[in-house]
């Protein structure tokens, strides 16, 4: 819910507010309605001291903006909403391109979940968001990875607390969160679930950073926990390493190699009715045929 155009002294919103603060009272818990905000103008340099808390003591999060031009800011957000609205492929796309060419900690927080938004927070757009941030060139920073686990851990906490509160209150509970990067590790001993569009676009921006420490680093933690690099990721890194413009050490490269392995050591081994049809499977299978060949280390 947003309002927009009211003050703390209008009828309607303390009508509102009220029945916000009853509804709360009455449920004796956090009230399970979404936030609801109010868009609310200051002159000056900055917003009145304790206006916030004001508003928040209401039940509403204030969006501040400056009051100069009568309210010309706001009726240029409006007008930019609708325009976003009307072409949010275009506009996704926009707001990736400027925003994902910068390094994590150099956006603002508002900005950060802009980007997070495109990204993931359209389940309905096939990956588009992502897919635009996997081929952007320049390819964005590997940094971004520490930002989508935690943009997924605070995700899974936040159902996990809505779950414990639907429970409390008997109703049903939230559906699981869809979370792209998690879906690209897997248990060996689990089957591996097929990949949705936007962590097969996730799997594409992280070969492009093969070199970097922090997706070594990343792979290998998931090693340690018990879990491995889905198949559908590990193929794609065996694809990227054929590729001649991809500058390795050796080392990485033999650690990549070996990540990447379908190794039975490495997995749950390859299906018993492999030997039947080589010749077909080789020319499915590619160089992920020619891993199961390889020498491997043995555990």
């Amino acid at each position: 819910m947003l309002f927009v155009g009211y003050s703390l002294n209008d009828p309607v919103l303390r009508y509102m507010t009220d029945a916000f603060a009853a509804e709360a009272l009455a449920a004796r818990r956090g009230s399970s309605r979404p936030p609801a905000y109010i868009f609310v103008s200051y002159k000056g340099t900055a917003p009145p001291a304790g206006v916030l808390e004001d508003w928040r003591h209401r039940g509403l999060e204030p969006i501040f903006y400056h009051h100069r031009g009568h309210h010309r800011l706001l009726r240029e957000t409006i007008v930019a909403w609708a325009a976003a609205r009307d072409d949010w492929l275009s506009s996704t796309a926009t707001l990736v391109a400027r925003l994902a060419g910068s390094q994590p900690q150099k956006l603002t927080p508002s900005e950060s979940a802009n980007l997070l938004w495109a990204l993931f927070g359209r389940p309905q757009d096939g990956g588009y968001g992502v897919r635009i941030f996997a081929e952007l060139n320049p390819a964005p920073s590997i940094e971004w990875l520490q930002v989508f686990e935690k943009h997924e851990t605070d995700l899974i906490e936040a159902c996990n607390k809505a779950k414990e509160s639907a429970r409390r209150s008997g109703e049903a509970e939230p559906p699981a969160p869809t979370l792209a990067l998690r879906s690209l590790a897997v248990r060996p001993e689990h089957s591996d679930p097929p990949l949705g569009a936007s962590s097969v676009h996730l799997a594409v921006w992280l070969c492009r950073h093969l070199p970097e420490n922090t997706f070594i680093d990343w792979a290998t933690n998931l090693f340690r926990a018990g879990q491995r690099l889905h198949p559908r990721l590990r193929d794609t890194i065996r694809r990227t390493l054929e590729k001649p413009e991809i500058e390795l050490s050796r080392s990485k490269r033999r650690f990549w190699r070996l990540v990447s392995s379908e190794a039975p050591w490495m997995d749950r081994g390859a299906p018993a009715d492999h030997a039947w049809d080589l010749p077909k499977l080789m020319k499915e299978l590619g160089i992920a045929f020619q891993a199961w060949l390889t020498p491997k280390l043995s555990s």
